[in-house]
């Protein structure tokens, strides 16, 4: 948002103070020091509107034949975009959480491979465990007669993305089974 004239040949630290995530100025100067490089996020408030601006920022060391160290090469991408996007999805998740951690109803998820991601309160009450251990996931707490009949019907559902009701037996957190 600066013009070039206000820029150029100008010192950037008189211009933007810039904040290093995970880092401080000091720390930063140090691992160029050790590595010759160095990679992470900063941000900065941009003077002609104060708004934050999130960078993925690389400094690396430019050395002559002889190591001595000439200048230094920095790359900057903005991300803020990308970041407030993040937090907007962490918001979104936290409020899933929430209400599903509310719901009298016993709820799980599970990702593309069928491996167990979520579970809510009421899942870990009545079953006792956290199912995302488990390589079998939900499965493992089926009663033995129904569970090739269950997982048939819910894999069946899940390949042909169809919604499907199962009624089952659920081994209950006192090792008691309980019809679902």
């Amino acid at each position: 948002g600066l013009k070039a004239e206000q820029v150029i040949g100008k010192d950037l630290r008189k211009l933007l103070d810039i904040h290093y995530i995970g880092n401080n100025r000091d720390e930063v100067r140090e691992i160029i020091k050790q590595n010759g490089e160095w990679r992470g996020e900063a941000w900065f408030v941009r003077p002609t509107d104060n708004k934050t601006v999130t960078l993925l920022m690389c400094f690396k060391q430019l050395k002559d034949e002889n190591e001595k160290v000439l200048g230094y090469l920095v790359s900057a991408t903005e991300i803020t975009e990308q970041k407030e996007t993040e937090s907007r999805l962490k918001e979104s998740e936290q409020r899933f959480r929430d209400v599903a951690d509310s719901s009298p109803a016993m709820i799980w998820l599970s990702d593309e491979n069928d491996i167990t991601v979520y579970a809510n309160k009421k899942w870990i009450e009545f079953t006792g465990k956290e199912i995302g251990a488990d390589p079998e996931g939900w499965v493992s707490l089926i009663h033995p007669d129904d569970k090739t009949r269950i997982s048939e019907e819910y894999f069946r559902g899940v390949e042909l993305k169809k919604q499907v009701t199962i009624v089952y037996r659920l081994l209950r957190a006192d090792g008691i089974y309980r019809w679902v």
